[in-house]
C-alpha cells in the first residue's frame, strides 16, 4: 500500500474501481441489514470505514498540492522561454506534450521513430541529433548530464541546470544564434 510515485497509483488502480465500488456497496448493504435485524457486528462497519478512509486518503494525497505538479516546472519553463514555432524534445513528455503541441517524445512510448532508434542503437541519441527540427531538450534535471556526452555537446548547450526545481534544458547551438 506504500507507493513512491503516488500520482501513478490511481492510474494503476483504476481498472479495479468497479470491483471496489461493488465491494464497498456490498459491505454497506451488509452493515445496513445487520443493523436492521439487530445482529449488528462491528466487523462489516469497520471494513466499510477502512475502505472509505483508504479511498479518501488516496484522493487527498493526490489533491493536497492543488494545481501544483512535480512535472509542471518543465511546462512553465517552455511556455516562458521557448518560441511558439520551436520544437522541444524530452524523454518524458506526458505533461509537456499535453500542454505544448510541438513536443517530440524520445523514450518511444508515443513516438514509433524514437522507439525504432532505441531498439536499433539501444539509445535515442542518434535519433534526436539527426532530427534537426528539435531545438530544445527539456526535462527533469537528470538530462543535464547529457551535455557532457561529446556527440550531444557538439550540438547542444546546457542553458538551465536547476536541481532545486528539478529542471534542465539544452538548446541546439545553430538555433540559438538565429533567435
Amino acid at each position: 500500500l506504500s507507493f513512491g510515485a503516488g500520482y501513478f497509483f490511481s492510474r494503476y488502480a483504476f481498472p479495479l474501481s468497479p470491483f471496489l465500488a461493488l465491494l464497498f456497496g456490498a459491505v454497506l448493504r451488509r452493515g445496513w441489514e445487520a443493523a436492521d435485524s439487530g445482529a449488528w457486528s462491528w466487523a462489516p462497519a469497520t471494513a466499510g470505514l477502512v475502505i472509505c478512509a483508504l479511498a479518501l486518503g488516496l484522493d487527498a494525497r493526490l489533491y493536497r498540492n492543488g494545481t501544483s505538479h512535480m512535472h509542471f516546472q518543465v511546462v512553465e519553463w517552455v511556455e516562458e522561454h521557448v518560441p511558439n514555432d520551436a520544437w522541444v524534445a524530452a524523454p518524458q513528455t506526458g505533461t509537456l506534450g499535453f500542454f505544448h503541441d510541438r513536443t517530440i517524445n524520445l523514450d518511444g512510448k508515443v513516438n514509433p521513430a524514437a522507439l525504432a532508434a532505441r531498439r536499433a542503437d539501444g539509445e535515442a541519441t542518434r535519433y534526436f541529433l539527426e532530427q534537426r527540427q528539435i531545438q530544445y531538450l527539456a526535462d527533469w534535471e537528470g538530462i543535464a548530464i547529457w551535455a557532457k556526452e561529446p556527440r550531444i555537446a557538439a550540438q547542444f548547450d546546457l542553458i538551465v541546470d536547476d536541481p532545486a526545481r528539478n529542471l534542465a534544458v539544452l538548446r541546439r547551438r545553430e538555433r540559438a544564434s538565429q533567435q
